[in-house]
Order: structure tokens, then C-alpha cells, then sequence
């Protein structure tokens, strides 16, 4: 018993000294991940210190663009010397960005949602009308920055849009964490008595951005009459939009002046039928360079189902989809052609089953319809959220 005893210690000591060297590795390897990555802290640290707060800000892609369209304008002097002689304020990007353009141009303080129109990119310019319309309002916001009324701007149509004394002081009220164009669509919507659900609604279509002074005219009539038929539904309010935008290229004189909804939803079956039986043209499309996904969901009952979101390049497909589905994607051909849109065909199992609209500008799918312009099921939906 006394020499199982002496064997079993010997062997406990043992055991004892192996964890006690094992643990000792494992401290000096913890102490030199700690060694290396305290070496990377301080390193970036003082990589850091030596950035200036220009630096820092234009260091992001967006935040560096809208730094460039800041200076447009100035010689290559005087934004050295401005920037040169700017005292910071803030630690987040969007404080140093407004406490940039505060010293670049504010002779009088500004909303600081105001300071949102420089950022656009000029290199991707999709349409002149998107690029003309974002130099419009970066002269706008100069103009307020110097002590500029928004209200004579407006008179003098340097801001295209129709807009009350008391809409041009609700504007100015607007929250700072708005975008411009959204914070504009909302004191027209309600003027008109309109509420929040047709704001949101209204900035998914491309006629919210901005347009020409006529142009402006019109849609904020048809903010009105949407305002006055509150039933509509809202997945009624695109087709509406897409009949008026071509209605309005054949009949510029259009008006919305008593116009029913019932008997406006009519013309829109009519004119549905009538872009069914079109010859459509020969027009190739410039790819969007957008993938389009393929997948693959099984149902509770075991049916698998194949799905493909490909992109419509040709004139005739877009036709075809359209009698297909029975809707008026048809006559998107321009902007489609343009570039500022691109429509896709989601096919379950081959058929059709939902046509997409992007839009490059908002780099976002801003409408899905399916036949006879039926909103997306739920499995639809989750079949776009994997794309």
C-alpha cells in the first residue's frame, strides 16, 4: 500500500508541474498579445494625432465629397486659407462638417439641416436635371448662409418651388436630422392638409424630387387632391403617377381640376389595356451593373420553390412584362432608358411573379408590384430582403 501510495504522489506531483509549466506558457503568450496589441493602440494613436481635423473628416468617402462641393467655387488659395485659419468644433463627422461650412460661408447662423445639400456626387451624374437641381440648392444654402431671405429666393424662383411666407418660416423650423428635400415635401404636405403616411409614401416616387418651376405647380396640386381623397388606397397612388407622367408628355395642359378618383382610376384601366396591344421599339438598355440573386426557400408542406431576380435590358421584354402583369411598367422605357431606373422581374419557378423598380439615385427598391398591380406577399418580400 505504501508504494502505491509513493507512486500515486510521484504522479499527482507530477501532473501538478505540467499545469503549473502549461499555465506559465499560456500567461507569457497572453502577455504578448496584450505586448502586441497595446503596440497597435499606441501606434494608431499617435498615427492619429498627427491627422488634422480636416484630415479626420475627409477621411470618409461621403464626408469628402461634400468637402469638395463645399469649396467649388473658390480657388485653390482661398480654401487653403479657410481651412487653414477654421477652428473646429464638435468630435463626430457631422459637427466638424457643419462647423467647416459655418466658416467657409455663414455670415449669419443656419438650420444645420440646410448643410445636407452638399452631399451629392458629381461624378455620378444620372440625370442634368439631378445635377442642375443640386447646384440650385447649394446656392440657395449660400445664399441664407450670407443673411439671404428664403422667402425672396422663392419669388425670385431661385428655389423652384411654390412656397407661402409662413411655408418658408415652417421650413426653416424644420428638424436638424431631416434631409432638405424632405423637410421641403413636408410643409407642402401640410398646407394641403396631408399627414405623415403621405409624406413617406410621396418620397418613395421620383416626382418628389426637384423639378421645374411648372412642374412643381402641378405635383403640389396633386399633393392637394391626394390630401382630399384620403380612402384612396395607397397602392393605388403609383399607377396614378405613372398615368399622369405619361398623360402629361401627350397633354402638357393636364390639370387635376375636377377630377374624380373613380373616374380617374378608368382612364388608368384604360390605359392599361392600351399599352398591352403597343409595338414596343428595338431599344437595348445599359446594364445597371447590379446583380441580380437566384434562391431557394422549401414551404412547411415541402414545396421548393426557385427563385431569380434578373434585370430587364431589353425594350420588348419591358413591353412583354408589362402585358404579362397587366400594369403600365411599360411606360417607365424613358427613365429606364435614361439611366435613373432599372426595372427587374422577380420569376418563382420561372413565372412571373413580381416586377422591381430601383432607383439609382436612392440606391433603393422604391416599388414592387405584381399582376394588376397586387402588393408583394410576405414570401415575396422575403425573397427582396435576401437580394
Amino acid at each position: 500500500m505504501k508504494r502505491k501510495d509513493r507512486e500515486t504522489t510521484k504522479k499527482n506531483a507530477e501532473k501538478e508541474r505540467q499545469m503549473r509549466s502549461a499555465l506559465k506558457r499560456l500567461n507569457i503568450q497572453n502577455e504578448e498579445k496584450k505586448l502586441a496589441n497595446c503596440t497597435k493602440y499606441l501606434l494608431k494613436t499617435s498615427l492619429s494625432k498627427n491627422k488634422t481635423p480636416y484630415d479626420r473628416l475627409i477621411s470618409h468617402n461621403d464626408y469628402k465629397m461634400a468637402a469638395q462641393n463645399l469649396q467649388d467655387g473658390l480657388s485653390d488659395e482661398q480654401s487653403q486659407a479657410l481651412i487653414a485659419t477654421w477652428k473646429p468644433k464638435g468630435k463626430g463627422r457631422d459637427a466638424l462638417f457643419r462647423s467647416l461650412a459655418e466658416h467657409f460661408y455663414c455670415k449669419f447662423p443656419i438650420p444645420s439641416f440646410l448643410w445636407s445639400v452638399f452631399f451629392f456626387n458629381k461624378a455620378s451624374r444620372f440625370t442634368d436635371r439631378f445635377f442642375n437641381n443640386n447646384i440650385c440648392l447649394v446656392n440657395l444654402v449660400k445664399h441664407l448662409a450670407a443673411g439671404g431671405s428664403l422667402y425672396k429666393a422663392v419669388q425670385q424662383k431661385q428655389l423652384p418651388v411654390p412656397l407661402t411666407r409662413k411655408m418658408c418660416h415652417d421650413f426653416l423650423q424644420s428638424d436638424k436630422s431631416t434631409s432638405f428635400l424632405r423637410a421641403l415635401r413636408k410643409v407642402q404636405i401640410q398646407a394641403v392638409g396631408g399627414d405623415k403616411k403621405l409624406l413617406d409614401q410621396w418620397m418613395l416616387h421620383d416626382v418628389s424630387s426637384m423639378s421645374s418651376y411648372e412642374d412643381e405647380c402641378f405635383w403640389f396640386s396633386f399633393l392637394a387632391w391626394l390630401a382630399k381623397n384620403p380612402m384612396l388606397e395607397s397602392s393605388q397612388v403609383a399607377p396614378i403617377i405613372d398615368y399622369i407622367k405619361y398623360t402629361r408628355r401627350e397633354r402638357p395642359d393636364f390639370s387635376m381640376k375636377g377630377r374624380s378618383a373613380l373616374a380617374l382610376l378608368r382612364s388608368i384601366e384604360d390605359w392599361h389595356r392600351e399599352l398591352g396591344v403597343v409595338n414596343a421599339g428595338t431599344h437595348i438598355y445599359i446594364p445597371s451593373g447590379i446583380k441580380g440573386g437566384k434562391y431557394t426557400t422549401t414551404s412547411k408542406g415541402g414545396i421548393i420553390t426557385h427563385w431569380e431576380i434578373r434585370e430587364i435590358l431589353t425594350e420588348k421584354d419591358l413591353a412583354a412584362e408589362g402585358r404579362a402583369q397587366s400594369h403600365c411598367v411599360y411606360s417607365y422605357k424613358h427613365a429606364v432608358a435614361d439611366g435613373a431606373t432599372s426595372i427587374w422581374s422577380l420569376r418563382a419557378s420561372d413565372e412571373r411573379a413580381l416586377t422591381i423598380e430601383v432607383r439609382h439615385q436612392l440606391k433603393k427598391i422604391v416599388q414592387v408590384r405584381g399582376r394588376f398591380n397586387r402588393l408583394a406577399t410576405s414570401l415575396e418580400n422575403n425573397v427582396l430582403l435576401l437580394w
